[in-house]
């Protein structure tokens, strides 16, 4: 299951754009089957519902996402030095976390460790 997991971070990684990302989910779901059985069927399918989800959540709408940082007040949070932070966001750590948070901690688990995680690049 790790190696499938990380496959999937790579595809974060590599992917151009929303479409490929999408595309990439849709394949691993068909040979999932292959794979996997059981509770381990279960825990990666829904790796992957939350691969694609939160995809299309925290992706830019300019990329076909929902550009989800806009749920967040990002004009309020301040960097370590108490100056408002310039760093750009790398969208995949935030996709990659989510998918570990929610292995971790259930559907609270995906919603708190993306959160974070943008907060933390900020």
């Amino acid at each position: 299951m790790k190696s499938e997991i990380s496959n999937t971070f790579d595809l974060f990684q590599t992917a151009q754009d929303l479409t490929d990302i999408l595309e990439g989910i849709k394949q691993k779901e068909i040979s999932a089957s292959e794979i996997f059985q059981g509770a381990e069927l279960d825990l990666y399918y829904e790796h992957l519902a939350v691969a694609k989800y939160t995809s299309i959540f925290w992706y830019p709408e300019s990329e076909g996402g929902l550009n989800g940082i806009q749920y967040l007040n990002s004009s309020q949070l301040k960097s370590a030095s108490s100056l408002k932070s310039t760093q750009q966001v790398n969208w995949w750590k935030v996709l990659g976390v989510d998918c570990v948070g929610g292995m971790m901690g259930g559907p609270g688990g995906y919603a708190g460790a993306s959160a974070i995680s943008v907060i933390m690049q900020l």
